[in-house]
């Protein structure tokens, strides 16, 4: 599903049975990523450090940064301020004080992109790749990927199958991190094979018995593709773009 990027004039609370979406380039000028950094907790700025190579760490603290600037925006506290903690299976979260869950969130990037989703109802899964071919490739889609998926893929012309390889890979990594518990679902125990070709569909097999999912492609730009899998109906979804505010404000008000 292409879509179009743009930012938003004004950043809205995230209505009932709703997605955001949020693309971000994650290769910034030096005196941005430290004022980003200024806003990580203690805790991602040693994660940061141990970063071997400088683009990782930047990117890390751009990704992370960010998320707190648009966190912050929709919770109406300071980014810093912002509780992200980890559930039982390491889960990021948010919390309010009480530790009640105030919004679900997940993050992925791929190289120089990042990718958000948000919700108010449901766990939410997203996963971004760039699309680049590698040895073994048909392997790891035999022993990852559903009897019906590969089934899938023997239809697809040769020129098609690298690109199709990733939208399938992007929509079961979105499902296992929606559900928050992967560990407990190898991927070729379920099939997205419904979503491929398709802008949306809904996950079939076990999983799929056990709860309904909105699951969509999402167009993110050239040599890139991108899913994401809702625990729940999906009524609408907005994509944005996020660039720096005017005047280096948190966002636009």
């Amino acid at each position: 599903m292409e879509l179009a990027w743009n930012a938003p004039t004004k950043l809205t609370q995230i209505e009932k049975g709703a997605v955001h979406i949020w693309r971000v380039n994650l290769d910034l000028p030096a005196l941005d990523v430290r004022h980003l950094e200024e806003k990580l907790s203690t805790d991602e700025k040693i994660r940061a450090r141990r970063f071997r190579f400088e683009r990782d760490r930047t990117r890390f603290i751009a990704a992370h940064g960010i998320l707190r600037l648009i966190l912050g925006r929709y919770l109406k506290v300071e980014p810093n301020l912002v509780r992200i903690c980890s559930d039982k299976n390491g889960k990021p979260k948010v919390v309010d004080k009480t530790g009640i869950e105030t919004i679900f969130f997940n993050l992925s990037h791929s190289q120089e992109l990042g990718l958000y989703g948000f919700s108010k109802d449901y766990h939410i899964g997203i996963d971004i790749e760039r699309i680049r071919d590698f040895p073994g490739r048909g392997e790891v889609a035999d022993h990852f990927f559903s009897s019906r998926e590969n089934d899938f893929f023997k239809g697809v012309p040769e020129r098609m199958r690298l690109e199709e390889f990733f939208r399938c890979w992007v929509l079961k990594e979105a499902v296992i991190k929606a559900l928050g518990d992967g560990l407990s679902y190898p991927l070729n125990a379920f099939d997205v094979s419904r979503a491929l070709g398709e802008q949306a569909g809904l996950l079939l097999g076990e999983i799929g018995k056990e709860s309904r999912f909105s699951i969509q492609v999402l167009g993110v730009g050239p040599g890139f593709t991108a899913a994401f899998a809702l625990r729940g109906k999906c009524r609408r979804v907005h994509c944005w773009q996020w660039c720096w505010p005017r005047g280096k404000q948190e966002m636009a008000s």
